[in-house]
């Protein structure tokens, strides 16, 4: 066992042996991504779910169902997607980078950035700082109360900086900043404009020279490029309605304006958890600190865009973020000393998929997935879709609140007075059911075969009467 021959023949089969290994290990690895994101197919079984994970030092990428309902191609890594609040990490990283440029202050006043004529509010003498943005601790609420869009379906694309200039001189503060929590896509979408300002141009520019190019993500924006349109896989509702793309302007692009891919996802991650040679990792690596400052109290709780939290088993530590726009979900998760991590896009506004992200991550940690259990639906019956257009109509609850029914193609929606549309499914030919909220609908005839009233099932039966005898006098009606 000595000649060159003998070595050779070794070092042949320790070759063999430790990539046999690497090559079971991710085998493994897809058939436990797999198990946990099947519930979720089987939720919604025609999303486009694309997860990606590293371990090990190796990235892994696997994609799951079809682009969209009409195109069953299914997704991959150059698929884009929206990717909601994942965009407020990004937020911090850029404030992070400016803060250690000497651009801007941790603790600088809010107030520094915003014209003369706008006068920001306070608590007492307590200042809202760039920092309390960061962290969600300037008593901001969620949103400003001027947000009044043309368009429900893409409730921001018509919100100017002057109407949240207008909101910020009346508005009142809910507690003292930095004593309290209250997560606040105002008080994020406001940091990214005010490092705009200081850079003296907008977020959309400033988030692409100061984070993006460095990071080389040339498929992430937040205009789409025509070459981004052609991949991108549209989005449904909670309860899979076609959902129109979210348009996030200056106001408020740095809560939630992004659009990715996953390949440019796990860039992202992968400078996250220090494994990328980049420019503005000092950025990424401040923006992960607590930074505690003196008197307060929610310090070392959260992040800059980050959130923080502890997996209950092992009080195993994890720093991620999740996001949502009107029709997609995303989710990351990850833990540097272990060198872990994961990120998880679909295109279904489904809250669900924080469950498969945290099971993931949690399997990547060597921890036993929770595993919780999905919502369960009544079994839904096919119909013709002729059927749904004998109930068409409105029907009046009260005098104030009409429930309208509609048929869009092959969709049996609903909608009252003043609110979003949802979707109907069919329970039975009379009885129908709502995925978004736990609500149904039933239908009654009168003596003479004709649809006179609905219940609608929820805290409750409520009768609303049928204000057209047939659908032709309600299509007529809104004409």
């Amino acid at each position: 066992m000595n000649s060159k021959n003998d070595y050779k023949h070794i070092g042949f089969i320790f070759l063999f042996l430790f990539y046999g290994q690497l090559y079971a290990s991710a085998a493994n690895l897809k058939t436990t991504v797999d198990e946990i994101v099947r519930p979720l197919l089987e939720f919604r079984p025609q999303s486009a779910l694309v997860v990606g994970v590293i371990k090990n030092g190796e990235q892994h990428i696997y994609s799951y169902g079809q682009l969209s309902y009409e195109n069953t191609q299914p997704p991959d890594a150059g698929t884009v997607f929206e990717i909601g609040s994942l965009t407020k990490a990004f937020t911090g990283i850029l404030f992070s980078e400016m803060v250690l440029s000497g651009e801007v202050g941790l603790d600088d006043p809010i107030q520094m950035y915003l014209p003369d004529t706008v006068n920001a509010p306070t608590w007492g003498d307590r200042a809202i700082t760039l920092h309390d943005l960061a962290k969600h601790s300037s008593g901001l609420p969620r949103l400003p109360d001027n947000i009044h869009s043309a368009d429900p379906e893409n409730p921001y694309a018509d919100y100017t900086v002057q109407q949240l200039y207008d909101y910020l001189i009346s508005a009142t503060l809910n507690f003292e900043p930095g004593t309290q929590v209250l997560y606040s896509n105002l008080g994020s979408g406001l940091l990214g404009h005010l490092l705009a300002v200081r850079a003296g141009t907008d977020y959309d520019s400033l988030l692409h020279t100061r984070v993006l190019a460095p990071l080389e993500m040339v498929d992430t924006a937040i205009t789409f490029t025509p070459s981004m349109l052609s991949r991108l896989s549209p989005g449904y509702k909670m309860d899979g309605l076609p959902c129109k793309n979210w348009d996030l302007p200056e106001a408020v692009a740095g809560a939630g304006a992004i659009r990715s891919t996953m390949n440019d996802m796990m860039k992202f991650l992968s400078a996250n958890l220090g494994m990328r040679e980049t420019t503005i990792q000092n950025a990424i690596d401040f923006s992960q600190q607590l930074h505690l400052r003196e008197n307060n109290p929610i310090d070392n709780t959260t992040l800059l865009g980050w959130d923080g939290m502890t997996i209950p088993i092992d009080d195993l530590p994890c720093i991620w973020k999740n996001g949502q726009t009107g029709g997609y979900r995303s989710f990351i998760g990850f833990q540097r000393e272990q060198q872990i991590g994961i990120v998880a896009i679909v295109n279904q506004a489904v809250e669900e998929l924080d469950y498969v992200g945290v099971d993931i991550f949690m399997s990547l940690a060597g921890l036993t997935p929770v595993t919780i259990p999905f919502p369960k639906y009544p079994q839904e019956v096919r119909l013709n879709a002729s059927i749904f257009d004998t109930y068409v109509g409105r029907y009046q609850l009260t005098p104030d609140l009409i429930l309208t029914i509609t048929r869009e193609n092959d969709y049996f929606i609903a909608q009252l007075t003043g609110q979003s549309k949802f979707r109907l499914f069919p329970e039975s030919e009379i009885l129908f059911f709502a995925k978004a909220f736990d609500l149904k609908i039933s239908f009654h005839e009168d003596e003479n075969g004709k649809v006179a009233y609905l219940t609608l099932h929820q805290n409750g039966e409520h009768r609303a009467n049928r204000m057209e005898s047939s659908a032709n006098e309600y299509y007529q009606h809104m004409k």
